[in-house]
């Protein structure tokens, strides 16, 4: 099976999709919600997080320097 995501074309396995589908009916959801799930969790995976942001703006941080922290 092939889907489609963000551009891509990603090719799946059919007997992968049927366990997913197993899985899909045994939690109470189609296989097309299954999926949909999948992909925003790894949508959110993705995202960075609040500790991430501080990470970026801290290794910008300079406590010689005050105006290292202007543009934050």
């Amino acid at each position: 099976m092939k889907i489609k995501y963000k551009g891509d074309t990603i090719e799946v396995p059919d007997d992968f999709i049927i366990k997913c589908g197993q899985h899909a009916e045994s939690r109470g959801m189609t296989l097309e919600e299954y999926i949909v799930e999948a992909f925003t969790k790894l949508e959110q995976q993705q995202q960075p997080t609040a500790v991430d942001d501080a990470a970026d703006v801290m290794s910008n941080y300079d406590p010689l320097n005050d105006d290292s922290m202007q543009g934050c």
